[in-house]
């Protein structure tokens, strides 16, 4: 992920679970619910965030009305 713009909470902050990459599936529930351990990401424009697919992570809602810039890849080994 790298983002464009300055990133706040109201935004869209990413949120992962640090080390979950280790825990196996994502436990159920909701696409937003909070998950335990999990931290969030405000980055500013110019971070670019690499993450594992296998990382429990979400998007907080956008409630600023503000679109998301930010370029998002994927790639496979």
């Amino acid at each position: 992920l790298f983002y464009v713009t300055d990133v706040a909470h109201d935004d869209g902050a990413i949120v992962v679970v640090p080390g979950s990459h280790k825990q196996g599936r994502i436990p159920p529930g909701g696409n937003q619910e909070p998950i335990p351990g999990e931290v969030a990401l405000t980055p500013s424009a110019g971070t670019l965030i690499l993450l594992s697919g296998h990382v429990y992570h979400r998007v907080t809602p956008n409630i600023s009305g503000k679109p998301p810039k930010r370029v998002d890849t994927t790639g496979v080994p």
